[in-house]
C-alpha cells in the first residue's frame, strides 16, 4: 500500500475512534490520553481510549479478584480487567484476554450478583464454539452480530447461571441485569429476548435453593462501589457494608 494511502486509512481509523470514544464521564490525565488498545483480528482496529481508565487500586483489585474466581470456576484463564471511562455501554472480553467493562455499564450494575453474572456471561461466550466474528451484543460498539446471535446470547446466559450458583451468587441477578439492559438499549433487546430470559427464569425457579440462600452483595462490593461512584462524581453511599442474601421461600417471614 503506498505511504500516502496508508496514512489516509489510519487517519480514518482515528476519526472513527474519536466519534466512538470521545464522550464525557471520566477525568483526563496526561498519562492516559493517547493510550491505544488493539482488540484483535476479528474486532475493531486500534482505538484511542482518550477518556482514560479507572485506576483506584481498591476498585481494580476487587474487580480482578471477582473475575479470577469466576474464571477458575469455569476453567478459563483469568482475564485482565480494565474499566475505561466514557458514556458508552459495553463489556468485551478480547482475544488478548482483556475484559473491558465500561465505567458507564459498571455504574448501571446494582449488585455484586449482577456483576458476577455479567462476567460469567462474557466468559461463557468465549468458552462456547462460535464463528470468530460473532461476539456478545454487549460488546457494542465493536460487535458484529449475525443471524445466530440470539441463540448465542441465550446459550451464554444459560451457561452462566450454574456458574453463579456454584459460587453462591443469586442467578436471578443475571436475568434481571440482562432484562434491564435489553429494555434500555433496544438494539440489544433484539438479541437478548425477554421470552428467552423468562424461560430460563421459570426453569431456574423450579430448582432448589441452597439452605443458606444466595449471595447478592458483599462488604467488599459495597466498599469498592462507593469509591467508584465517588470517582464518577457521585456522593458515596451512606449504606453500611453488609452481606445480603436471597433466602429460600421456607426461610422467609
Amino acid at each position: 500500500m503506498p505511504c500516502t494511502r496508508r496514512i489516509l486509512v489510519w487517519a480514518l481509523y482515528g476519526i472513527l475512534a474519536d466519534s466512538l470514544w470521545a464522550q464525557s464521564a471520566g477525568p483526563n490525565t496526561a498519562g492516559q490520553i493517547e493510550k491505544k488498545v488493539w482488540l484483535g483480528p476479528h474486532e475493531a482496529p486500534v482505538l484511542d481510549l482518550r477518556e482514560g481508565f479507572v485506576t483506584h487500586p481498591v476498585v481494580l483489585g476487587y474487580l480482578q479478584a471477582l473475575a479470577d474466581r469466576l474464571a477458575r470456576a469455569t476453567n478459563y484463564k483469568e482475564p485482565q480487567v480494565q474499566v475505561p471511562y466514557g458514556s458508552a455501554f459495553y463489556a468485551r472480553l478480547t482475544s488478548q484476554n482483556v475484559l473491558y467493562i465500561s465505567a458507564a455499564l459498571l455504574e448501571r450494575i446494582d449488585s455484586e450478583a449482577e456483576l458476577a453474572g455479567l462476567v460469567a456471561h462474557q466468559l461463557a461466550h468465549e468458552r462456547s464454539p462460535r464463528p470468530p466474528e460473532l461476539v456478545c451484543v454487549l460488546a457494542a460498539p465493536f460487535g458484529k452480530w449475525g443471524e445466530a446471535q440470539r441463540g448465542a446470547e441465550r446459550a451464554a446466559t444459560e451457561s452462566a447461571l450454574p456458574v453463579m450458583k456454584t459460587l453462591g451468587y443469586d442467578p436471578a441477578a443475571l436475568l434481571d441485569l440482562l432484562s434491564k439492559l435489553a429494555y434500555e438499549h433496544p438494539a440489544w433487546g433484539k438479541e437478548i429476548v425477554a421470552e428467552d430470559l423468562l424461560r430460563l427464569r421459570v426453569g431456574m425457579e423450579n430448582e432448589p435453593m441452597p439452605d443458606a440462600g444466595y449471595r447478592i452483595d458483599s462488604s467488599a462490593y459495597l466498599k469498592q462501589r462507593a469509591i467508584f461512584l465517588e470517582s464518577m462524581g457521585h456522593l458515596p453511599s451512606q449504606l453500611a457494608p453488609s452481606m445480603l442474601r436471597r433466602a429460600p421461600p421456607e426461610a422467609r417471614p
